[in-house]
């Protein structure tokens, strides 16, 4: 009763803030977890570049072209990094509107005089919010772990491949987010979701290989970059200092503004199993 009042009295504005605090409440967990495991992550791949041994094969293998901040940035972001984030935001995108409609919870959020468009709002803040804060201490996970292994860090840099993998996952969460909001039944928010974030994130493996400086690497695998999303984070760019990879995050900018926007209507105007 209690609960409700408060809706009652603050769920007519853009933000619900008893809304919010259910959502924080509910993933939390899986928020602290998955980000204690990347940034111990982070930590990890750069001790182990530490190595004398992986350095000295890695520079025989590269030679003048080896540049430890340029193959951290490539090995973490653009490959390892995202794997953690990507099972956080497919779980808690379809927990956040699917899951409830299809358990029946989301009745009782929409009995109060709480706004549907208040309840997607709040829910896609609370998805927007964790991933930065999460990338937020990513990046001092990041800067203090290479500080501490290699004595310098490229603050510059490391910021902005940060910057670039919250935008990454950003876009996805849209879709995610979108996917929850137009079914009503958690195995298909899921089963799509899912499905697009896993086949992008396998594309972007096997596009990888595809690069003449990989071993082993097969050029025709190259093909595969062209049906993800997730090479538009450029990560090579940011390296070189080159502008490339700014387009390359604008549309997935827009892809997230579009996805979320449109997860948010669709929400508004479906019908609901009250």
């Amino acid at each position: 009763m209690e609960a409700t009042a408060t809706i009652k009295k603050k769920g007519t504005g853009l933000i619900s803030k008893p809304l919010l605090k259910q959502s924080i409440k509910a993933n939390w967990v899986l928020w602290a977890i998955s980000t204690a495991v990347i940034c111990l992550f982070a930590a990890l791949i750069t001790s182990m570049m530490s190595s004398s041994a992986i350095v000295g094969m890695l520079k025989a293998q590269r030679g003048d072209n080896f540049d430890i901040n340029a193959l951290l940035g490539n090995m973490f972001y653009g490959m390892m990094g995202p794997m953690v984030p990507i099972i956080y935001i497919v779980i808690t995108a379809n927990g956040l509107v699917a899951s409830q409609v299809d358990r029946g919870s989301m009745a009782y959020v929409l009995s109060t005089p709480t706004k549907r468009s208040t309840v997607a709002v709040t829910q896609m803040l609370y998805l927007l919010g964790s991933l930065f804060v999460t990338f937020t201490l990513l990046s001092i996970a990041a800067i203090v772990s290479q500080a501490a292994v290699f004595g310098s860090v490229a603050v510059g840099n490391t910021l902005l491949m940060n910057l670039g993998c919250f935008i990454e996952m950003a876009a996805l969460a849209g879709i995610c987010y979108m996917c929850s909001c137009l079914f009503s039944l958690s195995k298909y928010s899921l089963g799509i979701g899912g499905g697009v974030a896993v086949w992008f994130f396998l594309a972007k493996m096997l596009g990888m290989f595809g690069d003449p400086a990989m071993p082993m690497g097969a050029e025709a695998l190259k093909m595969f970059n062209y049906t993800t999303m997730f090479s538009l984070f450029d990560t090579q760019s940011i390296v070189d200092g080159t502008t490339a990879y700014i387009w390359k995050l604008a549309i997935l900018v827009a892809v997230a503004v579009i996805t979320f926007t449109v997860g948010i209507i669709r929400f508004k105007k479906k019908d609901l199993p009250l």
